[in-house]
């Protein structure tokens, strides 16, 4: 029997649920406080940014043919150099999972869960990523396109507050009394953090799969997502209100009144759950990738399963003392500079490899003749 392999339709919706997070409840409020009036702007501007680095993703899929890159690095550059990359990478993709699972919890039981411990939730919800991501990475694409058709149907939910929109509130302005736009830029830019996942994904995909193509249609689709949100929010509400509101898409939600649900924005943002599990499985999944290099020789892919369960708790472990969502919203910050460095840094060099590869060949090729 084939080997199941993944299609530019699984790329697609991997791509869109990986990077969808709870930043889409708060997106309006970060849009107003850095770039103030039509500030929903900002989401274009920096998902074109985004695309290029997709672009780069899509040129390293073709002309390294597929290969994985964890082969092209490893065929390139020694292991003193790769091994301390794979640990770093390691331990970073696991605490912004972790992390990810705990932002998620604090504005869960702001709505919901007061007065339960924020750490059982939090253990609740990555042991549950822990077991999605030891199904495999294809049953963990299943459950992604499984949760994708939960939630996407959630943005015409704003079809509800055309009445009270008014295009005035848009004003004629734009970015006029936002704090600043650099930091502004970077925040919106790391709303779109998952995407980066498909070079992992290479090895599981079907030949000549259009990589560029699935991940740019994933991309857009939430753009276009975060877009229609945040335009309808900074419609509803004046800016003043906009930066007073922490997360105004779940205010904006609550005030829909359905015969047959009592909060609507609560059981909107349990759905999104499931996204949650799936792009902490995804991280874990991806630092268990990592691990497994340092063990490739010896065929000890086992042991590097135990040092990801070990890694997963220790990080858990230390979670345990951000107990405040400022605290957690600082240290995201933080593991999002370094993360930065990998999304940019890692195509650039897989293409600086490639193409000297290419030029090595043609080199040969032409000696040979």
């Amino acid at each position: 029997m084939a080997k199941e392999k993944l299609n530019y339709i699984h790329i697609i919706v991997t791509v869109y649920v990986l990077q969808l997070g709870v930043d889409m409840f708060r997106m309006s409020n970060m849009l107003a406080e850095d770039f103030g009036t039509n500030g929903w702007i900002a989401i274009l501007i920096v998902s074109i940014f985004v695309v290029g680095i997709i672009y780069t993703i899509g040129l390293v899929y073709r002309l390294g043919e597929g290969k994985s890159i964890f082969e092209i690095l490893e065929n390139h550059l020694p292991k003193f150099m790769l091994y301390p990359f794979y640990l770093g990478v390691a331990v970073l993709w696991t605490l912004i999972g972790t992390f990810i699972g705990k932002h998620y919890i604090f504005v869960l039981q702001m709505l919901s869960f007061p007065t339960t411990s924020q750490s059982i939730f939090n253990g609740m919800l990555i042991f549950l990523a822990i077991i999605l991501f030891s199904m495999g990475i294809y049953n963990m694409v299943k459950a992604a396109t499984i949760f994708f058709f939960f939630t996407v149907w959630t943005i015409f939910v704003v079809a509800f507050y055309l009445p009270e929109f008014e295009f005035i509130r848009l004003t004629t302005h734009f970015f006029s009394g936002g704090d600043g736009y650099i930091k502004g830029f970077y925040r919106v830019f790391v709303t779109f953090f998952g995407f980066e996942l498909v070079l992992l994904l290479f090895p599981y995909m079907q030949k000549n799969t259009p990589v560029f193509k699935a991940t740019l249609i994933g991309h857009l689709l939430l753009t276009s997502a975060y877009v229609i949100a945040s335009i309808v929010c900074f419609g509803v509400f004046s800016l003043y209100q906009l930066k007073y509101l922490l997360v105004p898409g779940l205010e904006l939600l609550s005030y829909i009144e359905l015969p047959f649900v009592e909060r609507v924005e609560s059981l909107i943002f349990n759905l999104f759950i499931g996204e949650v599990i799936v792009s902490i499985g995804f991280y874990f999944w991806g630092a268990q990738e990592m691990l497994i290099r340092l063990f490739r020789k010896h065929s000890k892919a086992k042991k590097a399963k135990k040092l990801t369960l070990a890694l997963i708790a220790g990080i858990f472990v230390y979670s345990m003392q951000f107990d405040t969502l400022i605290q957690v919203h600082e240290m995201l910050h933080k593991l999002s500079l370094f993360h930065t460095a990998v999304i940019f840094g890692l195509p650039i060099v897989l293409l600086s490899l490639l193409f000297w590869e290419k030029r090595k060949e043609k080199k040969s090729n032409a000696k040979s003749i």
